[in-house]
């Protein structure tokens, strides 16, 4: 099966090729290699999104079904290669690009770290399993819904998280899951992408006139940053949603300096339609690019073709989401979230919330040692006193009341070294936009780290604030990354980018050697090493009281023979534990919701009939409650009242002997 995992990768590399050999070098100039690869992995993007859709539609999400569509891609990419020679050609420039490639050792050796991060994460990622709670709650756990049911259509479940959060990240996981028959390709989707950022982070070094220096101090800011290195590894997807911001920042500084063609306005389109099938908050972070792209593309091309631009952007993106759009609106009403999303956005607004969510945030950037994390705290107390508000105000704060430091955990991670390098950065522009000699240059790196700026305070003006929302800010060192690399370029010594380096490099390590939910380190500290603990022991290193209730029940059920169960679920319990450890094929089971008191609950099927029932977290059904199920077996867990976990059966499954 793993095989099959291939296809999709040579549909990228054919379609990078053909962009290549299509593209006029005269348009392009010295950028054709990293704006095709940038344009690829658009397209390629886009082709999993309408190709989930579409497969959805026939009940086709299937292996069978995501082979022949990869499969159909990659026959027709083929066909256009041999018609039109595109093969040769775009091969031809890439071999005759890199033959120009002269790098010194300074450059040469960034290379090799980037080159050998880049693998350490990749073995981490492969090597283990899905195990940080949003993706065991619902990221993983939809897929596995999909799978089940072959289409996306909607289905009962206690956690809505799993229907209206927007699907784009979970279309990736779901290919991959289907391609191996397995979840382990399930962060597959947020490692491709770190690749894909540091081409884009370098492409718009090179649009601003940043040096191959300055690109790769750049490429090893953004690579360097503790959340991103522990979230590279994982199942999460604000890596996924960083590419398309950085690819859209791409289009914006090029359209600063050249006319766009057609192609860069559909690229655009494509990276704001798939953003928004993302996440839900890319549109805050992407706003001040737009509205920078709008300005610009009035100024170069005038309104009748800015309007153009515009209804095609909107078409793009509606079309990209639609579908989701109209299942959300069929069961919940609304479009892009259910009625019980208001959780997430502040209940109320003004300057004196803006201050507190902005400081906030800022204190999760700087998070490190314990001293300065308390004096920090002790200063936002002092400022929350001033403004009026508690520091943990519950109309302004989702989840626990509390500042968390754990700098090798991807959930709760600071980045306080990155965060002042984009201070000081943001200090050095204003101090050369000040300066009469260097004001045309700096512009474009200016308006970068203001739209970078920018959109962290209209987050922090919207969203709750979160003690585990550093990786919502991701966005903000992506566009830093470039304006750092003209910094280091054009205004810092060049005896001190080697220094630079090495204290990027030294701030890599801990996260990338010891992440606490799956450590590359062999060292006997990391009780969580891909090397030292079974795949199916980590599946449970952030949730290890209910490794032995799960792991039993789970062969409960495969000894039981019943393979089809009803799940009593709590709201915001880590579903994807029981799919993940079903044996021997989650694949033989069928899994559904029951007791659900949401909208959701329209999907049930009316004739559904289990065999058994599990409840987890939650109280059990009515039909428990009836007598028509007995308890199979009940466990009792650390810091839990009753059974937080149970198996029933009805008598004829319970085999001889258990009863």
């Amino acid at each position: 099966m793993i095989l099959f995992a291939l296809i999709p990768l040579f549909v990228f590399l054919l379609l990078w090729l053909l962009l290549i050999a299509r593209q006029p070098l005269e348009e392009a100039g010295d950028f054709h290699l990293q704006e095709a690869f940038i344009r690829a992995g658009l397209f390629w993007s886009a082709f999993f999104a309408v190709g989930t859709e579409i497969l959805s539609l026939f009940r086709a999400l299937t292996t069978a079904g995501v082979v022949i569509m990869w499969g159909f891609a990659l026959l027709v990419l083929c066909v256009f290669h041999l018609r039109m020679r595109s093969f040769k050609i775009g091969w031809a420039r890439i071999r005759q690009r890199y033959k120009r490639l002269d790098l010194n050792w300074f450059e040469s050796i960034v290379m090799f770290v980037i080159v050998t991060t880049l693998v350490i994460l990749l073995i981490t990622a492969i090597m283990s399993p899905p195990n940080i709670h949003d993706v065991l709650t619902y990221h993983m756990s939809r897929v596995m819904h999909w799978v089940q049911n072959q289409s996306l259509a909607f289905f009962p479940t206690s956690i809505t998280w799993q229907l209206w959060y927007p699907p784009f990240g979970e279309f990736s996981q779901l290919h991959w899951q289907l391609l191996v028959r397995s979840d382990t390709l399930s962060a597959f989707h947020q490692w491709y992408s770190l690749v894909l950022i540091l081409v884009v982070v370098m492409a718009i070094g090179k649009r601003i006139g940043v040096k191959r220096r300055g690109q790769f101090i750049s490429a090893l800011f953004i690579l360097s940053l503790p959340i991103v290195v522990l979230q590279a590894s994982g199942g999460k997807n604000d890596i996924v949603l960083t590419f398309f911001f950085v690819a859209l920042a791409y289009f914006v500084i090029k359209a600063a300096s050249q006319p766009l063609i057609f192609l860069d306005w559909v690229s655009a389109s494509l990276a704001c339609g798939l953003g928004v099938m993302t996440k839900g908050n890319f549109m805050f972070f992407a706003l001040p690019l737009l509205i920078w792209l709008f300005v610009l593309m009035l100024k170069k091309a005038g309104l009748k073709r800015t309007l153009a631009f515009v209804l095609m952007g909107m078409l793009v993106v509606g079309i990209l989401n639609g579908a989701h759009w109209l299942r959300n609106t069929i069961t919940f009403g609304t479009p892009t979230n259910s009625a019980d999303a208001g959780f997430i956005m502040n209940a109320r607004f003004g300057l004196d919330v803006l201050l507190s969510n902005l400081s906030r945030n800022t204190a999760l950037q700087l998070s490190s040692v314990s001293a300065v994390n308390q004096f920090i705290e002790d200063l936002l107390t002092r400022l929350h006193t001033w403004i009026g508000l508690p520091l943990f105000d519950t109309a302004t704060t989702l989840g626990p009341k509390e500042f968390l430091s754990m700098p090798t955990r991807e959930e709760v991670a600071g980045n306080p070294i990155h965060f002042g390098m984009s201070g000081l950065v943001m200090v050095g522009l204003v101090v050369k936009a000040f300066t009469r000699e260097n004001r045309p240059a700096v512009w474009i790196p200016l308006l970068l780290a203001l739209s970078a700026l920018t959109g962290m305070i209209l987050f922090s003006s919207v969203f709750r604030w979160q003690a585990w929302g550093t990786r919502y800010f991701i966005f903000y060192y992506a566009l830093f990354a470039p304006v750092l690399g003209y910094l280091v370029d054009f205004h810092l010594p060049r005896c001190t980018v080697g220094l630079l380096a090495l204290v990027l490099v030294v701030v890599m390590l801990n996260p990338l050697l010891n992440n606490y939910s799956r450590s590359f380190s062999w060292s006997e500290s990391n009780r969580y090493s891909i090397w030292r603990m079974s795949r199916r022991g980590l599946r449970f290193a952030n949730h290890h009281l209910y490794v032995g209730a799960i792991l039993e029940m789970t062969h409960l059920m495969e000894v039981s023979e019943c393979r089809t169960y009803g799940m009593s679920i709590g709201g915001n319990s880590p579903e994807y534990l029981i799919w993940g450890t079903l044996t021997p094929d989650s694949q033989d089971y069928y899994l559904e919701h029951m007791g659900v008191d949401n909208p959701s609950a329209v999907h049930a099927s009316q004739d559904f009939d289990p065999c058994g029932i599990i409840v987890f977290e939650a109280a059990p059904p009515e039909l428990v409650v009836e007598g028509d199920y007995l308890l199979y077996e009940g466990w009792q867990l650390e810091d839990y009242v009753g059974l937080p976990v149970q198996l029933y059966l009805r008598q004829d499954f319970i085999p001889q002997g258990l009863e």
